[in-house]
């Protein structure tokens, strides 16, 4: 018996699907745009900008297709306190951290510093493992936590700015973090703004946890022996940035 003109078409499209190879390991490889280092973990694999034309919005788009080039690596608990140490924080300050995985940077800084904090991730199941660790450390008043694309954000109300990104990502986020409030304090983890020259310059020596979500498993201490040691680095820029108009 034929199939109906739509059922035929839905299989045909779900089969394609199902039949795409998966990314190569060499689609994998990170790409390491920081002067400072090139072979530390990398947060955003697969980095597929190829020329000056790449749109980094569509690429960060929450569709499952694009999640696969997004590898979740988080930062060590030490360079996250390195990280809001040289933030300065201050009680009035409201932090966003962009690319939040689990939510240990706003929850350590809503439990260590008692400020509110927003977690941004595109990935639904990074938010919801943050809502949940938020829920368990007791900051669900001081932790928000928002499903969104990066590019979408308006950074405005943040004073505290977190992110471990590539460079090329940070680069295309400028525009926003020229749209900050002057003395609003810009923390990045491993990777520098491209072309902007920052106030200060830390390395910290913690866990390694490798380019495949494999090598990093929840609930292990991060001082496991599994995890070799390597030097992270934390960059601050206070804003206005110097290459904003």
């Amino acid at each position: 018996m034929a199939l109906p003109r739509l059922a035929l078409m839905i299989l045909l499209v779900g089969c394609s699907r199902r039949s795409e190879a998966p990314p190569a390991p060499s689609d994998l490889q990170a790409t390491q745009s920081s002067s400072v280092a090139t072979s530390r973990a990398a947060a955003p694999l697969a980095d597929p900008a190829a020329d000056a034309s790449f749109d980094a919005t569509a690429w960060v788009l929450a569709d499952s297709a694009r999640r696969a080039f997004v590898l979740y690596v988080p930062t060590p608990y030490e360079v996250v306190d390195k990280m809001l140490a040289v933030a300065r924080i201050r009680p009035d300050d409201v932090l966003y951290d962009l690319g939040c995985g689990d939510g240990r940077i706003p929850i350590k800084a809503a439990l260590e510093y008692g400020i509110k904090a927003t977690c941004i991730d595109v990935d639904p199941q990074r938010i919801a493992e943050a809502r949940g660790n938020a829920a368990s450390a007791g900051v669900e008043s001081l932790v928000t936590l928002r499903q969104a694309n990066v590019f979408d954000v308006d950074l405005t109300p943040a004073t505290v700015v977190t992110l471990y990104m590539s460079s090329r990502i940070l680069a295309k986020l400028i525009p926003q973090l020229c749209r900050l409030a002057p003395l609003t304090r810009i923390v990045t983890h491993d990777y520098d703004i491209p072309g902007i020259e920052a106030d200060g310059h830390w390395s910290v020596t913690s866990a390694f946890f490798g380019r495949r979500n494999e090598l990093f498993e929840a609930g292990v201490p991060e001082d496991d022996p599994r995890y070799p040691r390597t030097e992270h680095h934390v960059f601050l820029w206070t804003t206005p940035l110097k290459s904003c108009p």
